[in-house]
């Protein structure tokens, strides 16, 4: 019979036996197994644990579509500075691709061949990886 539960404030304290795993902790193992399908945020879920599944292959990448995006200068960078947000990761869910740029917009690509299929000017560049959740970006 499992130990009483005791409550610290917003914990839950419960005794455990080896004969008694934990269920949080199986949680997490079998959720591990399994890759995720989509990446909607950086390093995959909120609690940032997607390094990838593996293994890695000694062929070299393969590029299969680019995009360009634009240069900025202003406030935060006097000289011209472009690419992809900082740390640079999309967020991709089922067909689509997610990203912020240097230049100040927000893009929204096709998954398969990286066409255009909308994007969002902000006042500065999108330095973060974008999150998507449920219909929200």
């Amino acid at each position: 019979m499992p130990a009483p539960a005791r409550q610290l404030g917003a914990f839950s304290l419960r005794k455990t036996t080896k004969a008694e795993p934990d269920p949080r902790t199986t949680k997490l193992i079998e959720a591990k197994k399994a890759p995720p399908t989509a990446v909607p945020m950086w390093l995959g879920n909120p609690a940032r644990t997607f390094y990838g599944t593996g293994p890695w292959s000694d062929k070299p990448l393969e590029v299969v579509w680019d995009f360009k995006t634009s240069w900025t200068r202003g406030r935060l960078h006097k000289d011209p500075w472009g690419g992809s947000g900082w740390p640079g990761q999309p967020a991709i869910v089922e067909d689509r691709v997610y990203f912020g740029s240097a230049g100040g917009y927000v893009y929204c690509l096709n998954r398969k061949d990286g066409s255009l299929i909308w994007s969002y000017k902000t006042i500065d560049g999108a330095k973060s990886s974008p999150a998507v959740v449920g219909d929200r970006l």
